[in-house]
């Protein structure tokens, strides 16, 4: 008996999993299809309820077998992420990579930690801190972005740079010489630490 004609003489859809079990019950059966499928509709002798319980079991099965499946990738991935991490410290090892000065910020996170939480440092608009950066350095106020992510960069024994941290910093102001403002103007990029104007590099 074709899934089809199981659909058209009962009205009833089942999966392609559940239909496995149909036809395994059917052909066990000595009635013709239209027999057993009236039977089936009728549940005569719980012949619907045995055909559910055994697709559910079924359904189960394969449920469990994908699970175990799933947990074996994905022990094979941990592992080979593991053994990509051991290559991956092994390279860094070879070339030799170290904190890179005069690029990225001229500030450590340390100290603008500090600075954060000292409780006297107000963190400026955008507009104050355009405003203090015009009139300490003459910048012009419509050229200057104030930007609020920074970067520490490591370079390797071939002179290459990657990124080492990424930082979110918002601009901070507690004293003339203990203060901080990452932005560019016109191009070009800088930071303001504690009073003094320094070039921003990546």
């Amino acid at each position: 008996m074709l899934i089809s004609e199981f659909e058209n003489l009962t009205g009833i859809y089942p999966s392609a999993n559940q239909y496995s079990v149909i036809e395994k019950f059917y052909s066990e059966s000595k009635e013709d299809k239209h027999d057993f499928c009236r039977a089936y509709l009728m549940n005569a002798d719980c012949l619907a309820e045995r055909i559910q319980r055994e697709a559910n079991k079924l359904e189960q099965a394969i449920d469990h077998k994908f699970l175990s499946k799933i947990s074996n990738l994905e022990a094979e991935l941990e592992a080979e992420k593991k053994r990509a991490d051991k290559l991956q410290q092994e390279l860094d090892k070879e070339l030799d990579w170290k904190p890179a000065e005069h690029t990225g910020t001229n500030m450590k996170q340390e100290d603008y930690n500090k600075l954060a939480e000292s409780g006297s440092a107000i963190i400026p608009s955008d507009e104050e801190a355009i405003e203090h950066l015009s009139m300490l350095f003459g910048f012009m106020p419509e050229k200057i972005q104030i930007l609020r992510e920074v970067q520490t960069f490591e370079v390797n024994k071939y002179g290459r740079l990657r990124v080492k941290d990424t930082y979110q910093r918002e601009p901070l102001y507690d004293a003339t010489d203990w203060n901080y403002i990452r932005f560019d103007c016109a191009g070009n990029q800088w930071e303001l630490v504690n009073g003094e104007l320094l070039p921003y590099e990546d």
